[in-house]
């Protein structure tokens, strides 16, 4: 990776690594937390469009527009999934952990189906964000039964947990493989079919379910703000993505947001464990490893 690739992954780490502060302004009940999703969606779709419009970009053909689209459904699936079906059904430790897993399978994908190439010191990156998540998971467990422990796994908790993650990991194979389409249109246009389909679907859905978000003052001041987060970390990605290759963009954009996140934790009056300061070490040697490279094994 070059310093532009490199600064895109973690700067779209550190500033998707912003949106659970926001979320959690919001407040804990379902209602408030749909309304967020789906004002948050719609807002950053609203901005998209206006910087395509600003700026007098190509939207695109009908192929990039639709995997736009697909993306965004999938992205709404992965965080109503794991938010609404997943979150108050077992514990975080283990559910955050496996939901995390996208920085190892969307670099899965691309070595498989987009044959991008295999470099040396990757694979070694991947199994350090692969241990990273079991030390932080396991510091979360701990702090957790301090605090009275955790949730039992309840029914269907680990099957919407595992689609959550086959969401993610299909979602981020998608912000690659559109770059492969001859109608390639503007990272903007992608940013904005996808979040105004997955505002979409997710509202319709939410609805079929008998849910209704909370759409008051402070769920848009919030959403305004989570509008910002989207845009300025999905464009970062995109744009790191359309030079990089997926497998190694994403490790890196990964462990930027788990160790900025825990530098969050801690201006914020919490202290983590020592086990979380080693995972946050392991994600450090991930990106390290990453960005080594190496001699080329297969692909490409």
């Amino acid at each position: 990776m070059n310093l532009v690739e490199l600064g895109c992954a973690l700067g779209s780490g550190c500033v998707i690594g912003l949106a659970p502060t926001v979320f959690r302004r919001q407040g804990p009940e379902p209602e408030r937390q749909l309304g967020l999703q789906v004002a948050g969606s719609l807002l950053a779709a609203v901005g998209a469009a206006a910087v395509l419009v600003i700026l007098r970009r190509s939207p695109g053909g009908w192929a990039f527009l639709a995997l736009g689209a697909g993306a965004g459904l999938l992205s709404m699936v992965n965080a109503y999934t794991y938010l609404s079906m997943v979150l108050h059904r077992g514990p975080v430790s283990i559910s955050w952990s496996i939901v995390y897993l996208t920085a190892v399978t969307v670099p899965a994908l691309g070595w498989l189906l987009l044959k991008e190439p295999v470099l040396f010191w990757q694979p070694w990156g991947l199994l350090c964000i692969l241990a990273c998540l079991a030390v932080m998971a396991v510091a979360a467990r701990r702090t957790a039964q301090k605090r009275g422990g955790e949730l039992a796994p309840q029914q269907g908790y680990w099957f919407w947990l595992g689609v959550a993650l086959a969401a993610g990991t299909v979602y981020g194979f998608l912000t690659k493989f559109k770059d492969t389409v001859p109608s390639r249109g503007d990272d903007f246009s992608f940013i904005l079919t996808g979040y105004a389909a997955g505002a979409a679907g997710l509202f319709l859905l939410s609805r079929a379910r008998g849910a209704r978000g909370v759409y008051d003052r402070r769920t848009w001041l919030l959403a305004s703000a989570c509008a910002v987060i989207y845009i300025v970390a999905i464009g970062l990605l995109l744009r790191g993505l359309q030079t990089a290759a997926a497998s190694a963009l994403f490790p890196v954009q990964s462990g930027a947001a788990i160790i900025f996140g825990l530098v969050l934790a801690r201006v914020g009056g919490e202290r983590p464990s020592r086990l979380a300061y080693a995972g946050a070490l392991l994600a450090i040697a991930a990106i390290v490893l990453v960005n080594l490279g190496g001699r080329q094994l297969t692909g490409g």
